[in-house]
Order: structure tokens, then sequence, then C-alpha cells
């Protein structure tokens, strides 16, 4: 019946659609016509991509092996729902992250396979389902079929692409019928950065520029505190934001447009805090679902950063502060946990710490897993991190739906100078409900940074011994080796290179066990961690340790 009301022209070019297809896409050209919009058929102007792509993943690519972050899914022919896949890699799968790398490997086999994979999907997708045609997956999508078209599309013939135009029209239209108030954080970015890309790029579609950067600056304005760190805590959440606020800035330049002051305030701002999270291997600390990251893309992130202001000291706002002294660099959370739209990156970490001495990480937190939901469960809890916990209960309540209970309600902190050293001193009282204790923490730099000091005191805020016992953990980094003397009074650390410092401490007693390190990748590396155990026999017990380098005379 359908086809009655089609001419020969459309007839063809519907053909292998179901009547419900034909007629979705009748109604989206009927919808097009009605805000005078003709599906293009050309890119007023390139895309500019600087992210580093990964020229073994297209290789794999080529041969019919997708690497979705580590999970390889070899298929002869591309299935965009596979059965068993999880909603991450369903998401990795479809939004076409991966036209990166093959743009990477570049040459015309790794064109023709984008090409094929792009059809394939056009063809296969024309039933709207929840997984790939979801606001966030589909923006991605959007994003990428843009910032790769010169690349994929320089040998493409016209019926490819007619059929890439058509189906990229339909779903920009999608994206700008979408309620964006109702969008999880990222989403948000992304549709408004797929939307005002769209609108700069396509001349049809230029109406939605503004639209899109009123959906992009509004999430920017939600999502990104004074200091520059992101409303969840997390350092990893800065990366893909901006990446996708430099993306923005760029194709605004590039149609010679006026840059937005909040847009440009944000990158600095931004810039500044991943300065701060970025050590001196130039990879990230562990805090708050965070892995070291991707070197190239952090090398590219921080090279776009420059130099222009003083490296922070402290981020205020995210609830962090860092001591640099000689080599040494600690960095402290000092922060409580976020509103619970954004707690579910939170971990229960109250006054962690992390330690590097020059290049070399040393007391580091156990990180996360990048998508397996029982490991980044498991990697928040207070016993992955360099703290205190008490009676074996995390400083925060980690409930099984992913957000916060239980959580420190008053978390304080002040920064000392004592005798050339530098100091922070914090409390929180995340342990008063469970055990009536609050935790005092104290951690140092000394003597041009070749020695590192702490003292946790614990206080019964009854006057009564509280019993029990407080753990205090320091997970080592991989490449550090620990030993105790034969008189089990030192702990001997041994750095790559033969650096050594001696680990002291006193008011509890102390021994080695195994620890996991997920610092890189969805494998867990073998490492080893110090613990101290403290028993809780008065109203106020008090340890004390010290990390000293071993000099050579």
């Amino acid at each position: 019946m359908i086809d009655a009301l089609l001419s020969k022209e459309q007839i063809n070019q519907f053909k292998g659609f179901s009547q419900k297809d034909k007629l979705e896409r009748l109604r989206l050209r009927f919808s097009q016509r009605l805000l005078k919009k003709d599906i293009p058929f050309r890119l007023e102007r390139e895309i500019k991509d600087p992210w580093p792509g990964n020229i073994d993943k297209a290789r794999l690519l080529l041969q019919g092996c997708f690497d979705l972050d580590g999970v390889l899914l070899e298929q002869t022919e591309p299935h965009w729902l596979p059965y068993g896949l999880d909603e991450k890699h369903i998401y990795r799968l479809n939004n076409f992250d991966w036209l990166r790398d093959l743009k990477t490997l570049g040459g015309e086999a790794a064109r023709q396979k984008g090409r094929h994979l792009i059809a394939h999907w056009i063809t296969h997708n024309r039933a709207h389902n929840a997984e790939n045609w979801e606001a966030n997956v589909m923006a991605m999508r959007v994003y990428n079929w843009l910032a790769f078209y010169e690349f994929f599309c320089a040998s493409a013939s016209d019926e490819f692409k007619d059929m890439y135009f058509e189906s990229l029209s339909e779903q920009i239209y999608r994206l700008s019928c979408i309620s964006t108030r109702s969008l999880e954080n990222m989403a948000q970015i992304r549709v408004g950065r797929a939307l005002s890309i769209s609108g700069l790029v396509l001349k049809e579609y230029g109406f939605l520029k503004e639209k899109g950067l009123n959906v992009f600056l509004r999430g920017l304005k939600d999502q990104i505190l004074l200091d520059g760190g992101h409303v969840s805590r997390s350092p990893a959440a800065l990366v893909p934001l901006l990446c996708a606020t430099h993306d923005v800035r760029m194709a605004l330049q590039n149609a010679h447009e006026k840059i937005p002051l909040l847009l440009q305030n944000s990158i600095e701002r931004m810039n500044n805090a991943l300065r701060f999270f970025c050590y001196n291997d130039k990879q990230m600390a562990l805090f708050h679902g965070t892995q070291e990251g991707d070197p190239q893309l952090l090398s590219t992130l921080l090279s776009l950063a420059g130099n222009r202001q003083r490296m922070p000291k402290s981020m205020p706002q995210s609830g962090f502060e860092r001591i640099a002294m000689g080599r040494s660099l600690i960095t402290i959370d000092i922060g409580g946990a976020p509103e619970r739209e954004h707690d579910e990156a939170y971990h229960a970490s109250a006054l962690a710490f992390e330690y590097s001495y020059g290049k070399q990480r040393i007391i580091t937190n156990c990180g996360t897993h990048p998508y397996n939901p029982q490991w980044k469960q498991a990697l928040r809890r207070t016993a992955a991190h360099n703290t205190a916990e008490v009676k074996g209960v995390d400083s925060a309540e980690i409930r099984e739906n992913g957000h916060i209970g239980r959580k420190p309600l008053n978390i304080h902190h002040e920064n000392e100078l004592i005798d050339g050293g530098q100091y922070i001193s914090a409390v929180h009282d995340g342990y008063l409900a469970t055990s009536g204790v609050k935790h005092y923490r104290q951690i140092g730099a000394m003597n041009r940074g070749k020695a590192v000091s702490g003292q946790d005191h614990f206080e019964s805020m009854s006057g009564q011994a509280p019993d029990g016992m407080a753990t205090i953990r320091f997970h080592l980094h991989p490449t550090v080796r620990a030993s105790l003397t034969r008189d089990k009074n030192e702990i001997l650390l041994s750095l790559p290179g033969g650096t050594g410092f001696r680990f002291y401490w006193s008011g509890a007693g102390a021994h080695i066990e195994d620890s996991i390190y997920f610092g890189r990748d969805h494998t867990p590396q073998k490492t080893k961690q110090i613990i101290l155990n403290a028993p809780l026999l008065q109203a106020m017990t008090s340890v004390e340790w010290l990390i000293k380098l071993e000099e050579l005379h």
C-alpha cells in the first residue's frame, strides 16, 4: 500500500526496506520538508580530530576482530547486538569510535573497511532499538561519522554517500528532538557536541548550531567545578569532557565563529585540573574510578593545555590537596561524597593518599576496572585505598545500586608549615555512626622531600575504648619490592634502578600482604601492601609512620 505513494525513484531507494521502515523514512523526509531542510550531500568544512588512534586495534579490525577495551569480538560478518555482550561493549561497538583507529592506520584497505561497516550498520539497523539508537551512542556515532568523513569517503561511490547522508540526517534529526535535560552527564555533552558540530559543517542543519551549543554549555556549567574538577570528583571524568570541549572549540575556530567565554574558561580550568591529577610520569592519579589513562591521549591533552598558569597546589572544590617537595609528590583526598546524581564513581577513600618520587609511583590506590561491575564495586571499598578502616567497615557505605548511603558528613583539613616541612592535617567522621570514632590524619614531607611522615589518630567520642581494630593500608606500585628486615622493625622498599626507602612505624603491628593493581587495562597486576593493625584499646589510639629515602654515602 505504501508503494502506491512512492515514485519509481523512491521505490528503488527503499528497496529491501520493510513497510514499517518505508513509513519511517517517509515520515523523516516529511519532517525535514516541514523544517525546509533537505538531506545534505556534502560537508561544508572538515573537522579536526587531534586524538590518537590505536594501529594495533585497526589491524585486528581489518581481520574481522573488534578490540572493545580488551574484549575481543571476532565476527565474519558484523552483528551489532551480539548475544552476551554487555552494555558498555555494545556502546563501544555501535558508537564507531574505532573509525579513529582505522584513520590512524590509514590506507585504502582501512578506508574500505570503514565504509563497509558503516553501510552494514545502516542496512541492518533500520529498525530502531534501545541499544544502538539511544541518545548517548547515537551522539557519538554522529560525531565520528562527521569527524572521519574525509577519511572513509575519500574514494566512496555516490550510492554510498546517498545512503550515508540519509542515515546521518535521520540520526541528527532524532537527536534534535531529544529532551536533553533528562540526559546524564556525558550524554548531555555528547548530544550538544553532535548537534553543534552538525550545525557548523552541514548547511542544511545550520539552525542546530545554537541549540547544540546551548546544550553543551549547560552541561559544562552543571558539571565543571570552579577549580576545574568534575562534579563527580573523578579525575577520569575530565578526560572525555575535555576532549569534547576541545572538539567544539576547534570546530568553531574552523568555521571562524566566536568562542563563547564559558567554553574558553572551562577549558582553562579543566586544563589546570588535568595537570594537577597527572603525576611526573604524565599519567593520572588513581582516585574515584580512575586508571592511569592512555599515555598518548593524555600527552595530547597536556600539550594542548600548555603551561601558562602555575600548577595548582590544591583543588578546594574537588576536595584534593597536594604536597610537592624536592622529588616527592603527595596527593591527598580530603573531599566528601558528591550529590546522589553524581556519586556512582565515588570511592570510600576518605583521607587516602598517593605518593610518588620523581617519575616512580610508590604508594598508590588500587584503581578500578574499566567495565566489570563486580570488580568496580570491590575496588570502591576503603580496603583498596591508602587510608584507615575501623573494625573492617568502610568509611562510606556503597550500596548494591552503586549509590552512596552512610558517608562522612564532616571533613576538615588545614595546611601547615612546621620546621621547614609541609603538612596536611585532616579529620573525618565517616566511622562515627558505626564505631563512634573519628579518624585524624596528618601527612607531611620534610628534609627536601627525602622523608614522608604520617600520623593516624582514632578518637572515641564517648571517651571509652571502642575495642576492635584500626587497619591502615599502604598499597605498593607493582614495580616496588617490599621486605621486612630480620628484626622485623623496618620494611625495605626497593625501586627499579636501585633507589631504596625504609618504612618505619610505631603504635601498631606491621606485616606485608598480597594486593592487586588495576591501574591499567582490565587485567589485575600482582603487588604487595603494607598493613598496620592497631587495637583500639583506649579512647585515643595513635599510630605513627615514616617513609625515608636511603641515601648512598
